[in-house]
């Protein structure tokens, strides 16, 4: 995430990943200045039970009342309704990320794949153009879910 290497390195960054322990990180967390408590993939949080959503999102802003701040990665539209979850968490701040096109997907996929491949390439390969297509469509142009799905097709082709 381009925040997180953004923040100084006075800066204590704690990453979190929403699922079942969620709720017990986040209880064995300190609230101390100068950190900041990145929860990623909040969408998972969905699968939990309701009143499991309300604790987790109480638990944040309760968090953020005594001066932790943390930074939730969202869909938009999953973004807006986290204040909704809580009546002590309303000032939340969504950056929207906008979709990439298809011409772009293509250049960042070449580029995370340049990361594991000896030789440096603009090709897309293992992948096809269509499944590349496949992935943006299905991601709508989320970057974020755009690299999940071609991780996931990728050992998919790799276990083949």
């Amino acid at each position: 995430m381009k925040l997180e290497s953004e923040l100084p390195k006075s800066v204590k960054k704690i990453k979190l990943l929403c699922s079942l322990n969620l709720k017990k990180e986040l209880k064995s967390l300190k609230a101390k200045k100068k950190t900041v408590v990145f929860i990623e993939k909040f969408f998972i949080c969905l699968s939990l039970k309701e009143n499991d959503i309300r604790t987790i999102v109480n638990d944040i802003a309760s968090m953020v009342h005594s001066g932790l701040s943390v930074v939730i990665t969202a869909s938009p539209t999953l973004a807006a309704s986290i204040p909704y979850m809580s009546n002590k968490l309303s000032n939340v701040l969504v950056f929207d990320i906008p979709p990439l096109s298809f011409e772009d997907t293509q250049k960042m996929v070449a580029l995370r794949l340049n990361e594991i491949r000896k030789k440096k390439s603009d090709s897309i390969t293992p992948f096809t153009e269509n499944e590349i297509l496949q992935v943006w469509r299905t991601a709508n142009g989320n970057p974020k879910m755009i690299l999940l799905l071609c991780a996931s097709l990728y050992e998919a082709k790799g276990s083949s």
